[in-house]
Order: structure tokens, then sequence, then C-alpha cells
């Protein structure tokens, strides 16, 4: 049997179509937004919990707005490619590298120390985030020791 050999217009209209594809696709990654990557790690990294409405959402704002722009440029490049392999991917792939470690631990335990977990009564109440908390997160930290 004999392939039919394709026109110059097919090969056109197959290149444009490739082309927009790629664009489009481009575009959806590069949206990728950081406040819902930020939200995303913090809910992998507390599995089973539930969280008040804004809780979260409130905190991310408080966090971007007080973290240096070199930490927020790396984290931008993971918000994109959280959009082809999700949080739970870019764990994966990272999980065992030390600045991602370091990132990650930072954020759960700053959301952890500006939120009601540690003072809930019952586990199955949900998290509430009021803001920023100027908390030491040192757990080797001695305060008052001459």
């Amino acid at each position: 049997m004999k392939l039919p050999k394709p026109s110059r217009r097919t090969m056109l209209f197959a290149g444009a179509g490739v082309a927009v594809s790629g664009a489009s696709l481009g575009a959806w990654v590069v949206t990728g937004k950081l406040p819902d990557y930020l939200a995303a790690i913090i809910r992998n990294s507390c599995p089973g919990e539930t969280f008040a409405p804004n809780s979260i959402e409130t905190f991310v704002s408080e966090y971007l707005a007080r973290t240096d722009a070199g930490t927020l440029s790396k984290a931008k490049m993971l918000a994109r490619a959280s959009r082809i392999v999700g949080a739970s991917g870019i764990e994966a792939v990272l999980g065992r590298h030390a600045g991602y470690a370091e990132f990650k631990r930072t954020l759960v335990t700053q959301f952890l120390l500006s939120s009601d977990y540690f003072l809930r009564s019952d586990a199955s109440e949900p998290i509430n985030c009021y803001g920023w908390s100027a908390v030491c997160a040192n757990p080797f930290a001695r305060f008052g020791d001459a």
C-alpha cells in the first residue's frame, strides 16, 4: 500500500496547528500562580487536616509580602513547573534537595506558627490562620540564658 504524499498546504496547516498547540501549552505553564502553588504545598504537608475558609490565602498573601525577592523568583519557577506535574510532583523530584527542603520547611513552619494549629482542643477543628506571626521558628533558640 502506497502512502499518500502530503501537499505543501497540508504541511503548513499541520505546522500551524502544532505551533498554536505549543504556544497555548506554553502560555498555560507560564500562568502558573505562585499563591496557588504555596497553598498546595501547605495543603500537601498537612494531610487530613481541614482549613478554615481563607486561612491559607491570608497567610500566603502575608508570606509573599515578607519574603525576599530571590526566594520568590525561585518559587515562581517551581509554580510554573507545578502546572505540569503538580505540587506533589515537585516534591517527588526535589524532596531530597536541601534548598527545596529548607524552603518548604520554612513555609510550613511559619504557617503553623501563624495559626491556631497547636492551640486547638480537638484535631477535627479546622485550622485558622490569623495572619503573620513574628515568632522565632528556631527549635534550638535559647532565650534568657547567660
